[in-house]
């Protein structure tokens, strides 16, 4: 089985050089690039040739949710995944919306951080259990609260919630809503989400 390739941007040097060393002791990850900024970062998508950038969300001249914005807009096959220290929904909302594969801690173990980059180079969309949970309640209260008061989430909409925040593959999920994998993956067209265990 090939390598994973997989490009580091962030502006701490021994950050970008203590990952490089952790990930490729795993034996699957090849690291072909690492960036301190944004162009470099974009550079390196081109030349190098990456399937999943690992970037740190706050970075000099350009937060990570930029990025991952002009990286997803210029190569759609390339999995950006965000490695922060911040918790901050418009954060972690904006990355997943501007193409982001997921959302880490910067103090994840390590064998996270490895599986996480395992999982959104087979294209799932990664973030930790906590955050899943949060961003669902917050996507059910802006939901609800774009509605007239008549409009209640369906009971339906609350299952998927409820399950979605319980770390259940997209199949678990599907069965007590009789519904498709592909439908629980895309409910509203959007991607699916895998969450793995921080």
């Amino acid at each position: 089985m090939n390598n994973i390739r997989l490009l580091i941007g962030d502006d701490v040097k021994l950050i970008r050089e203590g990952l490089k060393i952790i990930l490729e002791r795993f034996g699957d990850i090849e690291v072909v690039g690492m960036a301190q900024v944004k162009e470099e970062a974009l550079a390196l998508c081109q030349s190098a040739a990456p399937q999943v950038v690992l970037m740190d969300i706050r970075r000099p001249g350009c937060d990570g949710v930029e990025a991952a914005r002009r990286i997803h807009a210029r190569h759609q096959d390339i999995q950006v995944l965000i490695l922060t220290t911040f918790s901050d929904m418009d954060y972690i909302e904006g990355a997943l919306r501007q193409g982001a594969a997921g959302y880490l801690y910067k103090d994840s173990a390590h064998n996270v951080i490895y599986e996480a980059i395992k999982a959104a180079s087979r294209g799932s969309i990664v973030v930790p259990p906590a955050v899943a949970r949060q961003l669902l309640s917050h996507v059910a209260l802006q939901k609800f609260k774009g509605r007239n008061r008549s409009q209640d989430l369906t009971a339906r909409e609350i299952t998927f919630i409820r399950l979605g925040t319980q770390g259940l593959s997209n199949k678990e999920i599907s069965r007590p809503l009789f519904w498709s994998e592909g439908s629980v993956k895309k409910p509203n067209q959007s991607n699916s989400f895998q969450v793995i265990a921080a």
